[in-house]
């Protein structure tokens, strides 16, 4: 990006863009509820039980041999 485009952006700022939206314990559910669906290459074990096939499964996802939709499908549903 060039200077110019960053000088354009930063001028668009408004003290609204400054602002935190929501409680902190909304802000805290939307984090929960999302990492609930977080199956992109995490390394956190709390999402995955680390089995070889699972090992294998994320290691095709972060190589793009297997979709996101089929790993929602194959987690969800078993």
């Amino acid at each position: 990006m060039e200077d110019k485009e960053v000088r354009d952006k930063v001028e668009k700022l408004t003290d609204n863009d400054f602002v935190r939206k929501g409680t902190r314990k909304e802000k805290t559910e939307n984090t929960k509820r999302k990492a609930e669906y977080s199956f992109a290459c995490n390394n956190d074990n709390r999402f995955f039980p680390q089995t070889k096939e699972v090992k294998l499964n994320r290691s095709k996802f972060r190589k793009m041999k297997l979709t996101r939709k089929n790993m929602i499908k194959m987690y969800l549903t078993s």
